[in-house]
């Protein structure tokens, strides 16, 4: 059941399986369903923001958005709080903003970046596919001791044999 999850959580977020490349007509379309997916949810969070600083702070629409946005991108307040609530409002505010601004970057950039390992992935299996295989260290170890055990006298008495 476990190794169910995965590939249920990447039919989810839209993730294509590991056995072939997505095209780039889907990672267009994952970008934009992506991109208008964050729009909605800054929006929703510019209102709130907007929202609380008009009726916390007694701000107009117009300078309440402004705040709001200005605090949503991390780059601070414009006009500066005056009540008690409003200040509680911008600290919860500010703290939900830069989780959320980073989250939505992420969001927008997760098709791209997953086209991007998924295509070097597929290019490093076809070169090692091409390459021959090269013992690894277990193998070289496994060597090693065989070697040994042949020629009890170590490295040194191999090259006298």
């Amino acid at each position: 059941m476990l190794a169910a999850r995965p590939v249920a959580l990447g039919i989810l977020l839209g993730m294509a399986p590991a056995s072939h490349l997505v095209s780039r007509r889907t990672l267009v379309r994952r970008l934009v369903r992506n991109g208008i997916l964050v729009s909605g949810l800054i929006l929703a969070a510019l209102g709130v923001g907007a929202t609380g600083y008009h009726f916390l702070d007694n701000l107009p629409w117009l300078d309440a958005a402004l705040n709001a946005a200005m605090i949503l991108t991390g780059m601070g307040p414009v006009n500066p709080v005056d009540s008690t609530a409003a200040k509680l409002f911008a600290i919860v505010y500010a703290l939900f903003s830069g989780v959320f601004f980073l989250t939505m970057v992420a969001i927008v950039l997760a098709p791209a970046l997953q086209h991007f390992l998924h295509r070097f992935h597929l290019e490093l299996s076809e070169q090692e596919s091409r390459k021959p295989h090269a013992p690894g260290p277990t193998q070289m170890r496994q060597n090693a001791e065989h070697g040994a055990a042949q020629h009890p006298g170590g490295p040194q008495q191999r090259g006298r044999q």
